[in-house]
Order: C-alpha cells, then structure tokens, then sequence
C-alpha cells in the first residue's frame, strides 16, 4: 500500500483501553468487568502493535481451553482488527500458511505448526495455546505472550509457557515490547487464581506517570505538527518526538534493570456504561449470584454469601471443562459453525454407558440434568433447559436431539414423589410415564427409579455438602462448566432461610420477574432429585453427620 493510500480510521476507546494502549507496559494485567471490552479494545490493539514494532515475531495467545480461544476471544479480535483495517486472508491467514507466490517473510523461529497459527504478511504470527490440549506448537522460544480468561488459567502449567518467552534479543531486545505480557481477566473469586495480584506489587507509580506525562507532551507537538507548516519546525517537533519515544521506550523497559513496567489495571464495568448501557448492568444485576455481580462486573474482591445451600460447591474443586477438538479442528476457524453446546464437542461422555437423567417440571421452566459416574466422581454433563410456553415434551426433545448420536440408547431416570402426584397428574398419565414414553418412542431404552417421597431440605444439605466435601462413600459431585452454566448460577445462588416449618430453600427468585427461571432455584431441583435418587442408600448406609459450624 502506498504511504498516499493510507486510510485513517476512528476507533472509539473507552478510558481504560486508553491508558493501556498510553502507557504501553511490559508487563499489563488487566482485571475488568464484563463487558468492558477486554479483547477488542485491549488484546486487538495490543497485538497489532506487537505485529508491526517486531515483524517476523512470534507470539502466544493463551487461554484456559480452546474452545474459550476459538469462540470468545478471536472473533472479537478478528471484529475489531476489521475495523482497524486488517483483514483475513489479505493482512493475515490462519491455520496455514500464505501461498509462496505472496513472497510473505517467514517467523524468525517459525512455530512448529501452521495449523493452529496466524500469520502476517510482514513475516509475525501468533500461535494459539491452551492449557487443556497437550501440544504446543509454538515452539522453544517466543517474543511475546497474551492470555485471556487469566483467572483460569493454571499457574503451575504456565510456568512452563513463561520459559519460552525469550530468545531473538538481536532482532527486538532494544524494545520495550520484546518478551511483553498481557493478561485479561474479569474478577479471581478462587484461591488458586490469586497469583494474578502478585503483579500488584511490581507496579512502579512514579514510572507510570512519568509515562503518561511524556505521552501528553507528544501529543501536543503532534498537534503543533498539524497546524504548522513551516518544515523546519516540522522536523524539530519530529526530532522531539523521537526522543520523546526513546524514552518512553526506556521507561518501559525498565530502566538499567530491564525488569520492565507493570501496570496493575481494576476497572469495573460501570467504566464501559456508554457502550453497555443501563438495561445490561440491570440485567446482570437480576441475572447472577450477588457475589458473582460484584466480582463480576463491579470489579470487587469478593467472598461468597453465608447461607448458602451449597456452601461447599467450589469452583477450582468442582467445575471442569471437556472439549473434542477432532471436529472444531476440522472447521477451517469458521467461527459461525462453533455452536455453543454440541454432543460431539463434549469429551467427557463415555459412549458405551448409559446416561443419567433427572427433570424438574414447571410452568416457567422445565429441565433436564444428564450425568455419568465415572472413576469415583459423579459428572453433571449437561443441563437442558425450556421456558414457558415450551413444555415438558419440548426439554425431552431437546435431550432426544442432544444425544441422538450417543451410541447407548440406555438412560437411567430418577424422579420422586413430585412426577406421580397432585399437578403431575393427568388423569392417570403422570408426568413420569409422560418422559418415559416419550424417551421410549424415541429409540431409548428406559430403567425407571423411583426414590419416593420428597425428602427434607435437612437430608439434602447434608447428603449434598457431605459429597461435595468429599466423604469417602460418595462420588465427588463435579459440573461440566461449560455445558451447566446455568445450573451453577442457579446451585451458587441458592440460600437457605427459617420458614415455617423449620431450615428451607429461600425460593423467593421463582417468583421473581426479575430473575430467569434457569438461574432461580427451580435450576438447582433437578440436579438434587439425581444426585439424591443415584446415591441415597450409599448415604445411608453410611451416614455422616454434617456439621453446618465446619463451614463457617
């Protein structure tokens, strides 16, 4: 492109992506809330200067697994590079290599392979890396490293990414930008994602605002620049500039002792309330557990609420994640066919089982849990879902459709005394029989379980909290994050209250207008009918007591 072709583009930033892209750091953590536009307005840029102030560099975009990758942060990325100017397939390719007739440079230290890798037509590219694949084709040695969804990311494993971050100092150590990190994440609410505050002590406030004090000062010779046109002036302002720069450049690096400069960056969403607007800020008000708010988008460093009727669901010991790349692999980074839930993404079903399934029948909402036990752990896989006016039949299809493909046409099916009675009742058709037809008609194979009267809210935190903890006669209850994001908003937001009777499930958010029927506590009922119906003679037979006071 000829310098007079040049098109220049305005880009809306909001203050914080602003003074991330000013200060320009070595080492940026970036813990905002929702919506605050962490990947378009932090990580697009901020590899884009990386592309073009070390070309033929080579960096990584890291996250926790890669369907986060494919599916959240690169077509924001790619959205956002659009808008700058810079396109697919004529700025950049991904997952191969440009043909040989576009003449583009190659890497310095080329990755290992180009199927999981972007590459610029100045000769950069950036590997994509996940922790929860065991390949990394980046390669010995990087220029550069970016992680999203930080706050999942397991510190011990990214030890082991940290120490490719060096080599090419004869091409790029004289810049600020070499061996640079950026983190994003919104707010840690685990004990084990606390390494990301350990940045907050590195950071160097009087280094910053010498930065920022240098920036403003540039500006305004670039606006002399504008309105000046003597060319002796011009070039003084440039001759300034650049000197401006190189030490800008020195501060960044940090110094003498090159240990480089960190900017530690909080922001909660309210900073973006332009763009996201009021009615978002409501809707994740009315949407999430209380604390999940205030971590989540007000930006706070927060515990979880006492009163609890989960109190022992813990994020780091509970929750997984499970994809099968063999499909996603195949799709040419074709972001539209990445379908959010998809049975042959799911790596954590065992074909050959049978499957496990629980529902919960309401007008608002009716839903569906899947699960297996699987080496001493009970796996949720999948938590299905319709609302009103969609009915029961419309959740038992949606499993039907889910699961067409699943090998074993066997399921497991647990209800209690609410599918057979009083409004479960029509006629003598009863809900259970209404599933189990269903399932039947449909090419599966039903085992009815029975378990019998509703038991006590009492019996149910203790069975329940005693498995999560981890007593040894229980399966450890774990969550397909991904697939039952639902379920666990509704099962943290869960509380328990004094009613009439004594200890209850505080059920007041079903009633709520406010608040999705998937995220109230109907959610959380059908995965407590499986779990209670598969388990309760294990529970029984060896009871324990559990004591409320432990938890506090």
């Amino acid at each position: 492109m000829k310098k007079s072709d040049a098109v220049k583009k305005q880009l809306y930033l909001n203050k914080p992506q602003i003074l991330v892209y000013l200060i320009g750091a070595k080492t940026t953590i970036c813990i905002w809330g929702r919506g605050t536009g962490k990947s378009e307005g932090v990580i697009a840029p901020w590899l884009i200067d990386k592309v073009f102030s070390m070309p033929r560099s080579k960096g990584i975009i890291i996250g926790p697994h890669y369907q986060h990758i494919l599916s959240n942060t690169l077509p924001q990325v790619l959205e956002m590079w659009e808008r700058m100017g810079y396109y697919r397939d004529v700025h950049f390719m991904i997952g191969k290599k440009p043909p040989s007739s576009w003449r583009w440079p190659d890497p310095y230290a080329a990755p290992l392979s180009a199927k999981h890798t972007i590459y610029w037509f100045n000769g950069s590219c950036q590997v994509l890396v996940s922790q929860d694949r065991t390949f990394n084709s980046a390669g010995p040695s990087v220029d550069y490293i970016i992680g999203d969804e930080a706050k999942h990311l397991v510190h011990d494993k990214l030890q082991e990414t940290f120490q490719t971050n060096r080599g090419n100092r004869q091409y790029f150590g004289h810049l600020s930008q070499h061996h640079s990190l950026l983190f994003c994440t919104d707010m840690p609410t685990s004990p084990k994602s606390n390494w990301i505050f350990n940045y907050e002590s590195l950071v160097d406030e009087e280094a910053i605002a010498i930065v920022l004090s240098v920036q403003h000062e540039i500006m305004l010779l670039q606006k002399e620049i504008e309105t000046e046109t003597r060319v002796s002036m011009i070039e003084a302002s440039k001759r300034k500039i650049q000197e401006y720069e190189n030490m800008l450049n020195y501060v960044r690096r940090g110094g003498e002792t090159e240990n480089g400069l960190v900017l530690f960056s909080e922001v909660s969403t309210l900073e973006n309330l332009e763009i996201v607007g009021e009615a978002f800020i409501r809707e994740q008000k009315r949407n999430l557990p209380d604390f999940k708010f205030r971590a989540s988008i007000l930006n706070q460093r927060v515990k979880k609420s006492e009163g609890m009727f989960y109190p022992m669901l813990d994020e780091d010991k509970h929750y997984y994640f499970s994809f099968n790349y063999a499909k996603l692999d195949n799709l040419g980074y074709d972001f539209s066919k990445i379908t959010s839930q998809a049975y042959h993404q799911d790596a954590d079903v065992i074909p050959g089982e049978p499957l496990d399934i629980a529902l919960d029948y309401n007008v608002k909402i009716n839903s569906l849990v899947v699960g297996q036990e699987q080496e001493h752990a009970f796996k949720t896989l999948n938590f299905l879902f319709v609302l009103s006016p969609l009915m029961l039949k419309d959740v038992v299809a949606k499993f039907v459709d889910y699961y067409k493909d699943h090998p074993t046409k066997e399921v497991n099916y647990y209800f209690d005394f609410s599918a057979i009675a009083g409004n479960a009742m029509v006629g003598d058709y009863s809900f259970s029989d209404q599933v189990t037809d269903l399932l039947t008609d449909a090419g599966w194979n039903v085992t009815q379980h029975y378990t019998g009267a509703i038991p006590s809210y009492e019996l149910r935190y203790e069975m329940f909290n005693g498995a999560l903890r981890g007593i040894q006669h229980l399966p450890m209850p774990v969550f397909n994050a991904h697939n039952c994001s639902s379920l666990l908003i509704s099962m943290e937001s869960t509380l328990t209250r004094n009613g009439k009777t004594g200890f209850e499930i505080d059920k007041r958010s079903e009633n709520d207008p406010n608040v999705p029927p998937n995220h109230a506590t109907h959610a959380q009922e059908a995965w407590g009918v499986l779990f209670f119906g598969k388990y309760i003679y294990d529970w029984n037979s060896n009871n324990e007591s559990f004591d409320e006071i432990s938890l506090m």
